[in-house]
């Protein structure tokens, strides 16, 4: 906390966080930034906020997400609020630098950063507004939420943007409308996808009938579907879509298909999957989706993939559930830290699926080579272990015939846990 005091102090302890390259202790001085953020003085909180857009294009996509956050809570708090009462006809003078000039500041720069990015990090950058902009918007007070929205609608009543641009607009639209938005702003953005919609680009389609789904209460996922069928040139008839649905798992598997037409593709492959087939299909289905997990590079993508995987488990048996979980568990070994960040949730999960033998042999096993694997890989091990500890009680009420033996387990994953945090190595303990 003294730091925090001298402005030399916390412009050293920016610079030793902007040199470290180690991302879980890059996410440690985030955390640290996040703690003690209401203690900053508003030339602290530049400062951080310029050490936070600058990880907006780290390759973590974590931590892209984690510092967009960050920036939306600092932003949102920016000024310190005068909460004496003032004299009878006194007034403040107006602030120069506020929330308001900081929000459309970095706003900008998120939609348009520096032309010494590349393209690829300027889609990182950008697909951080979403995160900022709700973050705002949720820690300011309703009487501000208004005028941040305001600000918003002006980046709305234009549609002369690149295809990349306009997604990542409709993308920060998802929650939009939970807000306190004015007639004009709703307006504004009912024009800007049905601009959308009317574009002759697949993929601008397709992100606009997503972002339609989740505005409007009146386009029903049914409308989504039709139109989303249509707009893909692809049957509504589940016979004749069921025939080509395996071109659907060559295109998800291309490097070049566009995230929202891949996030599109699991959605209908999940609709039109009928549970009465075959046990193969839908284990072809779940390899699909673990494949997706694994290998691709975008966080919406591995997120739908793995919420389907968790979705389809129950129309699968305890041998397939298996399968798969060890599948998962071997993705871990790859080594890949964009993998390991993701699958522990997923893979956690699919574990508390499987019955209490084959769940006390994974339970066994992650316990037997936490202390004998690489330290990236032990942690991810760790990670999957606390998933399984904060979900425990789904598995013991599925399976609550042997209490006794609920509890022996709880006991096992709990000692793992407390002795990974014993380990020597701080990577692993924290």
């Amino acid at each position: 906390m003294s730091i925090f005091r001298s402005e030399d102090d916390f412009a050293a302890l920016i610079e030793e966080a902007r040199s470290e390259r180690l991302w879980k202790n890059v996410r440690t001085y985030i955390g640290i930034f996040n703690e003690y953020s209401t203690y900053m003085t508003e030339r602290q909180k530049i400062l951080t906020l310029t050490y936070l857009y600058e990880l907006l294009s780290s390759k973590e996509g974590d931590i892209r997400l984690s510092a967009a956050k960050l920036m939306g809570t600092i932003v949102a708090n920016f000024n310190d609020k005068y909460t004496k009462e003032l004299p009878q006809g006194v007034t403040l003078p107006p602030r120069k630098v506020n929330s308001f000039t900081v929000f459309s500041q970095y706003l900008d720069m998120i939609m348009f950063p520096n032309r010494h990015y590349t393209e690829q990090l300027k889609l990182w950058i950008g697909y951080c507004l979403s995160t900022f902009v709700n973050t705002v918007l949720t820690k300011c007070s309703k009487t501000e939420q208004r005028q941040y929205l305001d600000i918003m609608e002006n980046y709305y009543g234009q549609t002369d943007y690149h295809e990349e641009r306009y997604i990542i607009l409709l993308t920060a639209l998802s929650d939009l409308y939970k807000y306190d938005c004015s007639d004009s702003l709703r307006e504004t953005v009912r024009k800007f996808i049905e601009h959308a919609r009317n574009s002759e680009q697949e993929t601008l389609q397709v992100a606009a009938l997503n972002t339609s789904r989740h505005l409007f209460d009146e386009y029903t996922d049914d409308d989504y579907f039709r139109d989303l069928l249509k707009v893909m040139k692809l049957p509504e008839d589940k016979k004749d879509f069921v025939d080509i649905e395996g071109s659907l798992f060559l295109i998800d598997l291309k490097m070049g298909t566009h995230w929202a037409q891949k996030v599109a593709n699991i959605e209908l492959l999940l609709r039109y999957l009928n549970p009465d087939n075959e046990a193969g299909s839908i284990m072809h289905l779940g390899m699909h989706l673990i494949n997706l997990i694994k290998a691709n590079e975008s966080i919406y993508v591995r997120q739908r993939a793995g919420e389907g995987l968790l979705k389809i488990s129950s129309l699968m048996t305890y041998s397939q559930c298996n399968e798969l979980a060890v599948e998962l568990f071997n993705g871990l070994k790859i080594g890949d830290p964009q993998i390991s960040k993701y699958v522990p949730e997923f893979l956690g999960r699919m574990i508390l699926k499987l019955p209490p033998q084959e769940f006390d042999e994974f339970i066994s096993t992650i316990g037997g080579q936490i202390l004998t694997v690489n330290i990236p890989l032990a942690a991810s091990m760790v990670d999957t272990i606390g998933v399984i500890l904060e979900n425990f009680a789904d598995f013991a009420h599925k399976f609550h015939q042997d209490e006794e033996a609920n509890e022996a387990r709880l006991l096992k994953i709990i000692y793992i846990m407390i002795r990974s945090y014993a380990h020597y190595d701080p990577e692993l303990s924290p």
